[in-house]
C-alpha cells in the first residue's frame, strides 16, 4: 500500500514521537490512532507491541491496552 507524502510524513513523526519518551503512553496511543484512521492494521498490531513493551509497568501496560481498546471503538 503505497502512502500520499502527507501520511508517509505523519508516520515519521509519530514514529519520532514514540522514541523519545518510550515509557509515555500517549505518543504511542496518537500514533496508534492514526494508524487505524489510515487502515494499517499490520502496522498498528507492530506499533502496539512494541508499546506494550516499552511500557514500565504492568499498570501502565493494563492501562494503555485499555486506552487502546477505547481508541477501537471510536473508530
Amino acid at each position: 500500500m503505497e502512502l500520499e507524502p502527507d501520511a508517509k510524513h505523519l508516520t515519521m513523526l509519530h514514529e519520532f514521537a514514540s522514541r523519545v519518551s518510550e515509557s509515555d503512553m500517549e505518543p504511542w496511543l496518537a500514533y496508534l490512532a492514526f494508524l487505524a484512521k489510515q487502515r494499517r492494521l499490520e502496522d498498528a498490531a507492530s506499533v502496539f507491541w512494541r508499546a506494550s513493551k516499552a511500557l514500565a509497568s504492568d499498570e501502565d501496560r493494563t492501562a494503555f491496552e485499555s486506552k487502546y481498546q477505547g481508541l477501537l471503538q471510536l473508530n
